[in-house]
């Protein structure tokens, strides 16, 4: 019986001794790099001073409407899936490309120039048949390729794609604005890429 006297007693100065000491709050700092948070569908459209022609290479911003130049969504909603599905890396974010290149050989016809398109799931090129502000892209069918992104199954991807060539077999004027390239067809669409030159 003394033993658990003893042992009730050892217990209660124990658990009374821990009171005393005062807690130890240690602050656990980690360095987190800030967010970018940038909208990867937000181009910068302003004029920029420079000479720009039609030969180069071109990123795509999106489809716009004519009278509101308001942006579509569609091209935002596949470049969102791209750069979920890609890993959400700001440093490399997806672009479509048009490379129209200039002539390396000196030809005695004027108005054919090859061209080069790279969308989320696809590379076309061609000729683009050109006079004075018109224009007919002349796809290679043969040599269209099949190059998928991440983003190439989903359905704003594949949505995408589908408008995205309708609109170009569609385009038959162009318009330089500065940094700008703008197609046109039969729509209330045009098509608007920016530069990519510096």
């Amino acid at each position: 019986m003394k033993s658990i006297s003893f042992f009730g007693i050892l217990l209660f100065l124990c658990a009374c001794g821990g009171i005393d000491e005062q807690p130890v709050n240690e602050e656990i700092t980690e360095d987190i790099p800030p967010r970018k948070n940038r909208d990867i569908c937000q181009f910068d459209l302003s004029d920029v001073e420079g000479d720009f022609d039609l030969f180069g290479k071109w990123e795509f911003v999106a489809f716009q409407e004519i009278e509101s130049k308001k942006l579509d969504q569609l091209t935002c909603m596949a470049r969102w899936a791209e750069f979920a599905l890609a890993g959400e890396d700001y440093e490399n974010i997806y672009k479509i490309t048009l490379d129209i290149l200039e002539p390396y050989v000196d030809t005695e016809d004027k108005s054919m120039f090859d061209f080069n398109i790279r969308t989320f799931s696809f590379e076309y090129s061609g000729q683009i048949e050109l006079s004075d502000e018109t224009l007919l892209f002349l796809i290679d069918t043969a040599a269209t390729k099949y190059s998928p992104s991440s983003a190439s199954t989903t359905l704003p991807a594949h949505e995408f794609e589908a408008k995205f060539l309708k609109n170009l077999e569609a385009a038959r004027v162009y318009h330089l604005e500065s940094n700008k390239l703008y197609f046109y067809g039969s729509g209330k669409e045009r098509m608007t890429f920016v530069s990519l030159e510096d």
